[in-house]
């Protein structure tokens, strides 16, 4: 009996250190699949943002003795701040009055809120168009042109334009930015040719809702916009409102009538008609161009990303993972980062340029497999981020000994500037597009609406524009055909 017992407790013993051994095992197996996510997300990242005490060295600020300044990357690092920018101010790195709209998170008390009916406001008052959407779609170029859309409408109706109801979206959520935070309100109104920003009054625009900032009677239906199984247009529920009136608010997901309103005027064939004149979406848009200039927190990030007095070449290759997966002109996409930096290196005219901006989004080139599950493990990919990585740490050698040194803004430029979270994708972009147009020599690709927009504020302003193709790199004359991807 003693023996069995013994033999049973020696079983038991054997069988616990099994378990821990096995309990350690699955341990390990995780920190390692978990520290190969975090690599992966963080490879590109780590070589800008290393550390806090890095980042302080770098701009000038605390105590620079406490970072290595042999290390490699820490010089780097260094160097391309000092070189886009020298040393940050105080009131750039304390960005306390950009902030955003949860328009959903707005809404959630105004659900049972019902549409007033018109009352009875002289016609001549009556003259308010405002975004029925809780916020513009896509992302910023698709945005803008969405909002040249709505502008022209308000044109053609000599209507104002209710500035609240103008929002921008940050990707990936329900936050939106108001206008103003971005673009310069009173520039814009001293255009006479354009309708006019207007702020809520309540005696007129009694249909709007100053707190949720949508139309009164519309909050399900917004909250419905945001989730697939129950989309809805938002115009559902506002016909007939003209205090203020409405327009746009397609089913999220589709393009809807103000993107199909600029796309028939790019292709030429319908053009914005008023009283005064009949306008074409490009002489609208020199107007809208003209007068949409960026608020002055906004020029202040640029002036404190952009080299000072140092000519410099943008280039937008635009090969973040959701490009490289998106259906549409496969067969017009140069894929391969080395072979669009080959073409601009070695390109006759360019030679004597030894500084490079990069428009890039970096955190979408290292996104986590589970967002793209093809792409971002391919070999094409890693090869183009890898190219990426080693540009901005070590810019590019060209032959007879000259150097190009190489940079980027973005999400990186404006983390180190405190920007809040909630807008970043949405103001990295319109920084990265101030940088181009402000360039010496742009180059870019008809795949992008982005690159398109460029093009052609740049020829209005006489600037040169060059496209990189499959068979090299040409000069984009005149105004950039219509975007068609």
């Amino acid at each position: 009996m003693k023996w069995a017992i013994t033999l049973l407790k020696l079983g038991f013993v054997i069988l616990l250190v099994v378990a821990i051994s096995l309990q350690i095992s699955v341990r390990e197996i995780a920190k390692v699949h978990l520290d190969q996510l975090v690599h992966t997300r963080s490879i590109a990242l780590n070589d800008f943002l290393t550390s806090s005490e890095q980042r302080a060295a770098a701009e000038g600020l605390g105590d620079t003795q406490s970072s290595d300044r042999s290390d490699p990357k820490n010089a780097n690092f260094a160097h391309v701040v000092k070189s886009t920018g020298d040393l940050l101010d105080t009131e750039i790195l304390n960005i306390k009055s950009l902030s955003c709209i949860d328009v959903v998170e707005r809404c959630a008390e105004f659900t049972n809120e019902s549409l007033p009916s018109t009352i009875d406001i002289p016609e001549s008052e009556q003259k308010t168009l405002a975004l029925a959407a809780p916020m513009l779609k896509g992302g910023y170029r698709n945005q803008y042109m969405r909002f040249v859309a709505l502008v022209g409408n308000a044109l053609i109706n000599r209507q104002n334009i209710l500035l609240p109801s103008i929002k921008w979206h940050e990707k990936g959520g329900h936050n939106s930015v108001p206008f103003e935070m971005l673009f310069d309100v009173e520039e814009w109104n001293r255009h006479q040719s354009l309708p006019k920003l207007v702020n809520f009054n309540e005696s007129i625009h009694h249909q709007w809702n100053s707190k949720s900032t949508v139309f009164m009677g519309s909050c399900n239906n917004v909250i419905k916009y945001f989730h697939k199984p129950h989309r809805t247009s938002i115009l559902n529920g506002l016909k007939g409102v003209t205090q203020p009136f409405a327009l746009g608010g397609a089913i999220s997901g589709q393009p809807g009538n103000l993107w199909d309103f600029y796309r028939l005027r790019d292709k030429g064939s319908l053009t914005f008609d008023t009283t005064e004149a009949s306008l074409t979406l490009h002489e609208l848009e020199e107007w809208v161009l003209s007068a949409m200039k960026p608020s002055p927190l906004v020029v202040k990030i640029v002036n404190s990303i952009r080299p000072q007095n140092q000519p410099y070449i943008a280039l937008h290759p635009r090969i973040e993972p959701e490009m490289m997966e998106h259906a549409h002109c496969k067969e017009k996409k140069v894929r391969s980062m080395p072979k669009i930096l080959e073409q601009v290196i070695s390109y006759e005219g360019f030679e004597n340029y030894t500084s490079m901006f990069v428009a890039v989004a970096m955190p979408q080139m290292t996104v986590p497999h589970h967002v793209h599950p093809r792409y971002p493990f391919s070999k094409e990919h890693k090869e183009n981020l890898e190219t990426l990585i080693s540009m901005f740490d070590e810019g590019i050698d060209r032959p007879k000994n000259s150097h190009i040194h190489v940079w980027t803004a973005g999400e990186s430029s404006l983390e180190e500037r405190k920007v809040n979270s909630c807008m970043i994708q949405l103001l990295a972009s319109i920084i990265n597009m101030e940088l181009a147009l402000e360039a010496d020599v742009f180059v870019g690709t008809s795949v992008s609406t982005w690159s398109n927009s460029v093009w052609k504020i740049r020829h209005w302003r006489g600037m040169p524009n060059y496209e990189f193709t499959h068979n090299g790199i040409k000069q984009v004359e005149g105004l950039p055909p219509p975007f068609v991807c």
